[in-house]
């Protein structure tokens, strides 16, 4: 391997430059893209049981995946695939195709899908293979295998197989290989993902998120050098993936690998094994099996910040190589057939054993005689020529090992005994150490020292932070930040392309960078980008005209918090001013910050099946963009799970929508989304978002648009837009009805959707417009229309209602309900809202909207609380705001 690479494999403090490398890479392979420009474009359709003949439209779709690829008009574009069984193989050779279900699921292919096209992108099908399920092949570069389930493979195949030339940054992600056992045991000659590229001059793929269970293997990365070659320069890196119940769990063999915060557990042999390879091993969990770590002939390797429990033969066994461990935890309820760290026949290239916890009741550990132990922490007595110097003997007192928890509890003689810094990071991406000195095994514990101020400024000339001398980069000061300590930025302006933030802080201990004057320390043209951090608090700085992104959130960023900042593009056009790429970019919070764009992208955009969850968006000023907020990223069916809270925002005079959601279980509440370019809200794909308290009001359009099923809209005024109060359509809506109604995709229908305690008045069209394939569940609706003949609930062809009921209309015609429908308890009458003009909406208290509320035992009543979201139902038909008025 060239000396540079050797030097940064036993460097500890260069692991965070290569686990920001994996970050920016994958960047890349997420946003770069081929040129577009100058080629055609078309989504076409597929449908099973279609008739021969078709030509892709909606209306006469393909009838098989083949034909459509074969036959597909333009150089690029989407193939949408109905539910229905299609038993053929697939060959994708051609186009820059993304191949997915027309909606959210059903979609079987029964046979095997073979990629040979580069840009390739398959998503969210189900495969039932008699051979390999999907394999991607000669020439797919950059192509992308993602949330597909494959549930039966051949003997001796693979559910997901990366084999042959110039796969570079191939994505595999979020898939589940789930094969069922055979007599009890995983089926052995089945591989759950396996890449293996051939002859590679150079190729880097990413295996991230997966979940195999039942294969003699679940993940094989390996490569094919050429002959003499001892090595190929694959770069193979498993991330986050989670391996149960099969024979082994990952096995690396003769490439580079980065095998990093993988679960292996119930394994039948070895939970890690890499041959002939070069590696990192970082915050793996490994539970059961024989051994836990297995490694053979493999040069500059570092294993760290691993936990591996409970194995039956050994917990790490390492022969013939050169091995760095540092800050494992190894542990055994009972006794083992070998040590629990076995080292041997590293004479030559003796290991270095440090930091690591290693208890259990058997043999603790063999090592050869050049060996280097230093301050390990043993759970019984051993002499000192095993144990190595300054040893440490005791109960390492974890929190809950029986159950898996290996932290540390507050009396363990593990806390502060690292005396010099191994690692930067433990297992959980916390920063060491947290105390004035580190913890030993792969969770760093809480400890307590004097937090610093560290000065940046702009004219810096290498000092050393203080205030007189302050570093002349951000990064300078991270490279000496510890959990607690503030990075202060001087006024003035900092310029450049990109500024890498890859340290992290603890849970109690963020680390915080602020700007010293609130917005005195502006960025211009600066792109700020974070990966593979935690625990970090960006505060009060000012971003001007960044290159793309202002503030770009990569792949492992976490519990980060960006306050009270602002981003403002004053040229026309660019990108996002926050993008949450990811992927595994979780628990972040935007808070109280300012953005003004100029047309441009999102003012936030959270990228979905990229493992990018619970984010926290709340009290922030965003106008200018193109959404204020999306959340996902293009027109997705297999829309994944956010769990994203956007609360208390001011979403104005945007291009398009306030909020646009393409993802499940978000919550939207206290928002005042105004005065936007097209409407208010609009959720796309996914389900069970719950908008609820909030402020909908001149919007040039519509004021909710529903395209997706099970949402809950509760509590909100929806007031003085252009279009319809609330719009529910899937498929083309209808022709009369103009764009952009009648210009969506294929949508799983907005059924089983909850519209109750709304005040929807002063609208240009319909309060409620119910379009084709919706159901809707329309309840204590305060509905004032547009003419006392105008429906208030519009019923447009395949429009239905599935339980209308105690609704109050004003200047609005109610609809004719069958008794299956409702409307016993329907109302008619003026709810004497305040000032409409300037949104105060509660109705007169002693007027109709109190009187005429009815005492239902309905769903809605017993599934939701008395405060669904934090928002309390009124004593009344329609809304009730209590946090102000509309701003101008």
């Amino acid at each position: 391997m060239p000396e540079l690479l050797t030097y940064l494999l036993t460097t500890p403090e260069t692991f965070t430059l290569l686990c920001f490398g994996i970050a920016f890479i994958v960047a890349m392979m997420l946003l770069d893209a081929p040129e577009l420009d100058g080629m055609s474009c078309r989504n076409v359709y597929v449908r099973a049981s279609a008739p021969p003949g078709g030509d892709g439209e909606r209306e006469t779709p393909f009838r098989s995946i083949q034909e459509a690829i074969d036959k597909h008009d333009a150089d690029w574009g989407c193939i949408f695939i109905f539910p229905g069984i299609y038993r053929e193989d697939v060959d994708i050779h051609r186009g820059v195709f993304w191949i997915m279900p027309a909606q959210q699921y059903g979609v079987i292919v029964e046979g095997t899908i073979r990629v040979r096209a580069a840009w390739t992108k398959v998503r969210g099908l189900e495969v039932r293979s008699d051979g390999d399920g999907i394999v991607v092949t000669d020439g797919a570069h950059d192509a992308e295998i993602g949330h597909c389930r494959i549930t039966r493979i051949g003997d001796g195949c693979a559910g997901i197989k990366l084999t042959g030339m110039d796969l570079d940054d191939c994505l595999v992600i979020g898939n589940v290989v789930d094969i069922e056992p055979e007599n009890g045991e995983p089926q052995w000659r089945a591989t759950g993902i396996e890449a293996i590229p051939q002859s590679a001059v150079h190729c880097d793929y990413l295996v991230y998120g997966n979940q195999v269970s039942g294969c003699g293997t679940a993940i094989w990365l390996a490569a094919d050098p050429e002959e003499g070659d001892p090595h190929s320069t694959s770069y193979a890196r498993t991330v986050d993936n989670r391996c149960v119940g099969n024979g082994c769990g990952i096995v690396v063999l003769r490439c580079f690998a980065r095998v990093l915060l993988n679960t292996v557990r119930d394994g039948f042999e070895n939970g890690i094994e890499l041959r002939h390879a070069v590696g990192i091993l970082f915050g793996n969990v490994v539970t059961g099996g024989e051994t836990g770590i297995l490694a053979a002939d493999c040069e500059r390797t570092q294993i760290s910040n691993n936990v591996v429990a409970n194995p039956v033969v050994a917990g790490i066994d390492l022969t013939d190589g050169l091995y760095t461990l540092i800050g494992n935890t190894i542990y055994s309820e009972s006794e083992t057939e070998e040590a629990l760290l076995t080292v041997s026949d590293t004479e030559e290239q003796p290991a270095t054993i440090k930091h690591n916890i290693i208890a259990g009741p058997g043999e603790l550990i063999q090592r050869g005689k050049g060996d280097t132990a230093t301050r390990n922490l043993y759970s019984h007595k051993l002499p000192q020529s095993v144990a190595g110097e300054l040893a440490l003997i005791g109960d390492p007192k974890f929190r809950d090992p029986a159950n898996g928890d290996f932290h540390l509890r507050e009396d363990s003689p593990a806390i502060g005994k690292a005396h010099e810094l191994a690692m930067m990071h433990d297992a959980e991406g916390i920063r060491r150490p947290r105390g004035t000195r580190g913890s030993l095994g792969a969770y760093e514990a809480p400890g307590t020292r004097e937090p610093r101020t560290l000065y940046v400024g702009p004219d810096g000339a290498h000092g050393d932070g203080t205030l007189e001398a302050p570093y002349d980069s951000i990064q300078e000061a991270l490279d000496h930040a510890l959990p607690g300590d503030t990075i202060m930025l001087l006024p003035g302006t900092y310029t450049g392309e990109e500024i890498r933030i890859t340290n992290s802080g603890a849970p109690d201990a963020p680390i915080t960078i602020r700007s010293q004057e609130r917005h005195a320390a502006v960025f211009e043209g600066v792109q700020l980008e974070f990966g593979y951090c935690s625990y970090l608090r960006i505060e009060g700085i000012k971003l001007v005209n960044p290159p793309h992104e202002g503030i770009r959130v990569g792949e492992r960023a976490c519990h980060c918090e960006f306050i009270d900042n602002l981003i403002i593009r004053e040229t026309e056009g660019g990108g996002h001013a926050v993008a949450v790429v990811g992927p595994g970019a979780c628990d972040n919070t935007f808070e109280g910050n300012t953005i003004r764009l100029n047309a441009g992208g999102c003012g936030i955009h959270i990228w979905c099946q990229r493992y990018n969850f619970r984010e926290t968006i709340r009290n922030n000023d965003i106008s200018g963009c193109y959404y204020a907020v999306q959340t996902g990223v293009g027109s997705y069916p297999t829309a994944t799970p956010g769990y994203h809270i956007i609360e208390n925002n001011d979403f104005h005079h945007n291009t398009c929508d306030g909020y646009h959601s393409k993802t499940t279980d978000d919550t939207l509440r206290n928002n005042d989304i105004h005065h936007n370019g097209t409407g208010g809200v609009t959720t796309r794909y996914g389900s069970r978002n719950v908008i609820v308290g909030n402020r909908i009001h001149h919007n040039k359009n519509y004021g909710i648009r529903l395209h997706s099923c099970s949402h809950f809209v509760v509590n909100n005024l929806i007031y003085g837009n252009g279009g319809h109060g609330i719009h529910l359509s899937a498929n083309a809506g209808a022709a009369e009805d103009g764009w952009p109604y009648n210009a969506e995709p294929n949508y799983e229908p907005p059924h089983e959707v909850w519209i109750a305690h709304n005040t929807i008045v002063g609208n240009g069209r319909h309060p409620i417009d119910v379009d084709n394939g919706s159901r809707v569940m329309a309840l204590r609706n305060i509905l004032v229309g547009t003419g006392a003949d105008a429906p208030g609930v519009r019923f447009g062809p395949g429009g239905v209602a599935r339980l209308i009921e105690n609704n109050l209309y004003h200047n609005a015609r109610p609809p004719l309900l069958r008794e299956y429908e409702g409307g016993a308890y329907e109302v008619v009458g003026d709810p004497e809202l305040a000032d409409v003009e300037n949104g105060e909406l509660c109705p007169a208290a002693d007027g109709v909207a109190y009187r005429g509320l009815a005492a239902l035992q309905d769903a809605l009543s017993m599934v939701l609380s008395s405060s669904p979201a934090g928002c309390p139902l009124p004593p009344h038909v329609g809304a009730r705001l209590d946090w102000g008025i509309a701003r101008e």
